[in-house]
């Protein structure tokens, strides 16, 4: 069986090397280790395949800190269940068309075991006719130009409030609480520390949406459409 599903992954890792070349495509094994990357990924972390090829995911990429957690926590969910996770990656050193990439965690089962055997974490860049891509690319414009112009999230929400509403939007996208924080910064001029925010998700959002952890939470905010929901 294992050896099954060794060869499974090789069959896909080669696959992967033909058609997605040119691609935001990296797949990790369930150690954690990167078996692909495309040549268009790891260019635009200013790195090379060959580099990260064999290397740690986790600790091999520039990953800060404050989120590294939330991210191990998704690949581990990721490798325990077949649902697939989205959240919103910017980074200001990449290319102006690369700097925001809607992100997905694709667990990959194998057709011997339906067990997952690896996560393939694919990006794509935000159509500029989203409403999404139009709320980051202001708070981008607005970090960039030192600029104090605020924008309002449109809020129709019967069962959140609305600093909850934001945060459950925000939750999918950025995960971490520290980043939230500073968006909801740059949205409203509001100062509101990770603390607060971690306090209203679990004892606001925990509770009104009947759930007991991140991971739960996640998948009820998904369900409930709360990454269309600006």
């Amino acid at each position: 069986m294992i050896q099954q599903t060794n060869e499974f992954l090789k069959h896909i890792i080669a696959l992967y090397q033909q058609i997605h070349r040119d691609d935001y495509v990296m797949i990790v094994d369930r150690d954690y280790q990167v078996c692909f990357i495309s040549q268009r990924f790891a260019q635009s972390m200013a790195t090379t395949t060959e580099q990260l090829l064999g290397q740690n995911y986790l600790t091999s990429l520039a990953i800060p800190e404050e989120i590294k957690n939330s991210v191990k926590t998704s690949i581990e969910h990721n490798l325990s269940c077949s649902h697939t996770h989205e959240f919103l990656n910017i980074n200001l050193n990449r290319e102006h068309d690369e700097q925001i990439l809607q992100m997905r965690y694709n667990p990959l089962l194998a057709p011997s075991s339906n067990e997952v055997v690896a996560v393939v974490i694919e990006g794509s860049k935000l159509s500029a006719h989203t409403s999404l891509y139009n709320f980051v690319t202001h708070l981008l414009e607005s970090k960039a130009s030192s600029a104090n112009t605020a924008v309002d999230i449109s809020h129709s929400d019967e069962l959140l409030s609305k600093r909850e509403h934001e945060i459950a939007f925000l939750l999918l996208f950025f995960r971490s609480p520290k980043k939230i924080a500073e968006v909801i910064k740059q949205i409203s001029g509001d100062e509101v520390s990770a603390k607060t925010i971690n306090n209203i998700i679990s004892s606001k959002l925990f509770v009104k949406l009947e759930v007991y952890n991140i991971d739960a939470l996640i998948t009820r905010l998904h369900e409930l459409n709360y990454q269309t929901k600006i």
